[in-house]
């Protein structure tokens, strides 16, 4: 009998993102249910793609290219190719995350990782960034996000930019299909069988946001699947009560913290 028998597992990741991570959930017998509360958008206008275009042109530049995410990772990388053949000899490549190194891997470079905990503190751990005094340091990410990176190394002395790719916002539609669906009927009081999966903390913002405009507040009392330390301690300060905290946001890792947990 398949581990996640019974269990239903609301899928909130980014349309693009979903779908190894549903086919593992099933293929372990869970019911799943798309409804992502993220949407990953690139940057079009002209000066937005101007502003980008300036940074990739002068990427020899930086000694140190971080990759926040696989979206980061994606559009970066496709815009570098366009302009970059040949990778700078003096640049170095890192990445949050396995996901994260395995998308830039597709670009035949190099990576330094911060694989299990895949979260800016553990990169900021690495040797490699210890010393990065006069250092330039190119991060490659979305609109807005967690400023903890640049701050950081800029504290050690490095002069850090950014490079802004995509927007990331909770599609409209998405409080209109969850309310709508066989899942929402089903967790009307608290189920045990019911999971929410957040890969973020800006995933677990927008779930509560929807719990709020819904007027759903016994929601706040499902079983949440949550990445890491962090969104733990933000899904507690918005008043959630149950939750298991996963390692890191890798389908793998939060597959095996749903087994343990049932």
């Amino acid at each position: 009998m398949n581990k996640l028998q019974g269990v239903r597992v609301l899928i909130t990741r980014p349309q693009q993102q979903a779908e190894k991570w549903r086919q593992l959930l099933e293929e372990n017998g869970a019911a799943t249910l798309n409804v992502p509360l993220m949407a990953i958008t690139p940057l079009e206008s002209e000066a937005e793609r101007q502003r980008i275009k300036n940074k990739v042109m002068d990427f020899d530049h930086y000694r140190h290219a971080i990759f926040v995410s696989q979206n980061a990772a994606h559009y970066g990388g496709e815009w570098l190719l366009d302009y970059w053949p040949q990778w700078p000899v003096d640049t170095r490549f890192y990445a949050v995350g396995s996901a994260t190194a395995k998308a830039l891997q597709g670009f035949d470079c190099e990576v330094v990782a911060a694989n299990q905990s895949m979260n800016s503190e553990a990169l900021l751990a690495l040797p490699e960034l210890q010393q990065v005094a006069g250092d330039k340091v190119l991060i490659f990410r979305g609109q807005g996000g967690r400023p903890l990176l640049a701050q950081t190394l800029s504290e050690r002395g490095a002069q850090v930019e950014y490079c802004e790719l995509y927007s990331r916002t909770c599609p409209p539609q998405a409080r209109a299909q969850m309310l709508k669906s066989d899942f929402a009927a089903g967790i009307t009081l608290p189920s045990e069988q019911d999971w929410v999966a957040l890969h973020s903390g800006e995933s677990l913002q927008n779930w509560y946001d929807l719990i709020v405009a819904a007027k759903r507040p016994e929601w706040l009392a499902q079983p949440l699947l949550l990445p890491g330390a962090r969104v733990a301690q933000q899904a507690q300060t918005l008043g959630f009560s149950r939750w298991v905290e996963t390692p890191n946001a890798a389908d793998q890792s939060m597959l095996k913290s749903l087994m343990d947990a049932l």
